[in-house]
């Protein structure tokens, strides 16, 4: 049976596994195991750990209490030739509410790093957030020492406005020390010490965390923001073409409108209003094909409407508009489609019509 814990909201919680040992003293045998917690603090200041519980076969089992005091770290200074360090950056310390972020990790090491498990928290209810590919590895020279690199980043957009903070990343890993052995007059040491031929390692485990960040989400400027505006930040394209441009009344063609570009691509909305009065609007679900341009999260969105046109004639399918705010110009920006034309011919029997959903074009 497992222990359980009491709650710990100013730590973070980690099993670091579980020991048994089993003692024999005079034909008496006895068996004890060992759970062992990793707890990281997230605060600062004196914190009380309530006792675990355990229930074994229906009696109840209480360890003691313990009291942590958690102090502020010294400050040290910046010793970029060791072994291994960790650092944290954001693209932007002011961005805009919904202005995309990038937030990326990098470990630096000298050594051989086995068991990495990486933590980069944020709060969900201030970001969402975007997986930006698999990490990235290089070397880098620092101070002329070079360093193996490995590097993770995610997008982050801000949802409200105001101060936010995005929490210290954590890193676990076991850094391998190679060592040689000291068989002085040996002509076969350095044979037997290499690490090929099965040399002997060290495994140190490590835990390393980086500093929080603090940022200030700016509202969007309300100078010249269209009327229409729906919240979209960054930078886009439209585009629309019609599947067929002369039909039969009774028939369906398929609008097709394409928006591409970098940002909260994903938020953007199309509304049908402007084509209700001449034709029946049957939109499809929209589908979506991301991109990553650089460090910047984007892609293409394409929403399709099938269109049955009410009456013969020629009609006219109005351009379809998107505004957003280009924070790089820190402006706005209303594009839109060009106006399309469509022939509509009488049908056999228009006395008759019946509008029924269609199936989209291919």
């Amino acid at each position: 049976s497992k222990p359980e814990l009491a709650p710990l909201p100013d730590f973070q919680v980690r099993s670091s596994g579980a020991q048994s040992s089993t003692q024999i003293f005079n034909s008496d045998m006895r068996t004890s195991i060992t759970h062992k917690y990793l707890l990281i603090p997230k605060n600062i200041g004196q914190f009380v750990i309530e006792p675990a519980v355990l229930n074994l076969s229906g009696t109840i089992y209480k360890s003691n209490s313990i009291t942590v005091a958690v102090r502020k770290p010294e400050p040290k200074k910046a010793n970029r030739d060791k072994n291994v360090f960790t650092e944290t950056s954001i693209s932007k310390m002011d961005p805009f509410v919904n202005e995309q972020l990038v937030y990326t990790f990098k470990l630096f090491r000298r050594v051989e790093a086995r068991n990495l498990n990486l933590n980069m928290p944020y709060d969900e209810s201030l970001f969402r957030k975007e997986d930006m590919g698999k990490a990235k590895r290089y070397s880098q020279i620092i101070n002329g020492i070079s360093y193996d690199v490995e590097e993770v980043s995610m997008a982050l957009f801000p949802l409200k406005i105001g101060k936010a903070m995005i929490p210290p990343s954590m890193l676990e890993l076991d850094l391998i020390f190679r060592t040689q052995g000291n068989r002085q007059g040996d002509p076969f040491a350095r044979f037997f010490s290499d690490p090929f031929f099965g040399g002997s390692t060290q495994s140190v485990h490590k835990i390393l965390t980086t500093k929080q960040i603090d940022l200030n989400i700016r509202p969007l400027p309300d100078e010249g923001k269209p009327y229409e505006f729906k919240n979209l930040i960054g930078r886009f394209s439209i585009s629309a073409e019609l599947g067929k441009t002369s039909l039969e009344l009774g028939d369906t063609t398929t609008l097709t409108v394409s928006v591409s570009g970098t940002g909260n691509i994903l938020d953007v909305t199309l509304a049908s209003d402007d084509l209700q009065g001449e034709f029946k609007v049957y939109p499809d679900q929209p589908t979506f094909k991301q991109t990553i341009h650089g460090n910047q999260i984007g892609g293409e969105k394409i929403f399709k409407f099938a269109l049955v046109p009410y009456s013969a004639g020629d009609k006219t399918i109005p351009p379809i508009s998107l505004s957003y705010f280009d924070p790089e110009k820190n402006k706005y920006s209303t594009i839109s489609t060009r106006q399309t034309h469509l022939t509509v011919k009488p049908g056999i029997k228009d006395d008759k019509l019946n509008l029924v959903q269609p199936k989209f074009e291919s």
